[in-house]
């Protein structure tokens, strides 16, 4: 799993590198992440979709007039951004499943979740630690954090955590906090801690 991921980083590390505008070594790379997402999601995987959804170029109907140079490199960017975004996502999917493999090989009483939560106060200790009362708990916290941001997909994401509070089956529960993850972006602030409590009742 480990060597998934850091084939997944050096796709973004290549990425990253790209002069502007040069399609020649990004068709390269494309080629190549197409080839390593497909070994290890499957031809199925939405992440496929996700890297051909991200466009480098202009779309434009405009017959015989060039596109500024300006447009071009924004185009770019911005293509650059959600390629590098869907492999980060699939990179928080293969934690989420490691994390999940750990906890299932740890008895509940043992269960500790060291986690590094940047900007977000979420609390995953207290008394009820380990009950569906304390993963409610969890939840409830990240519901308000979203609810004090500005965020795009906000009501699609509380929809989907209040739905998870409801939900018995674990392995439903850990889809549906990939879901809250994929909507929210990778590098969101409450993502870890997001992927704690979906790695811990992945486990249960």
């Amino acid at each position: 799993m480990h060597r998934k991921i850091e084939a997944i980083r050096g796709l973004i590390n290549n990425i990253e590198k790209l002069e502007d505008l040069d399609f020649d070594s990004l068709d390269r790379i494309k080629k190549k992440s197409n080839m390593v997402l497909l070994k290890v999601f499957g031809d199925e995987s939405a992440h496929i979709n996700g890297l051909k959804n991200a466009n480098f170029s202009v779309i434009s109907f405009t017959i015989g007039r060039e596109t500024p140079i300006g447009r071009k490199i924004e185009a770019w960017n911005k293509g650059k951004k959600k390629f590098i975004n869907t492999l980060e996502v699939c990179i928080d999917e293969l934690e989420l499943d490691i994390g999940a493999s750990v906890m299932e090989k740890t008895p509940i009483k043992e269960r500790k979740m060291s986690v590094n939560i940047k900007n977000f106060n979420g609390n995953l200790s207290g008394e009820n630690y380990g009950t569906q009362e304390f993963i409610n708990s969890g939840i409830d916290d990240i519901i308000d954090q979203i609810n004090e941001k500005n965020i795009e997909f906000k009501t699609e994401i509380i929809k989907l955590l209040e739905e998870i509070k409801s939900v018995k089956e674990p392995e439903v529960k850990s889809k549906k906090f990939l879901e809250v993850i994929n909507l929210l972006g990778s590098g969101a602030s409450i993502n870890s801690y997001i992927m704690a409590l979906g790695a811990f009742v992945a486990g249960i």
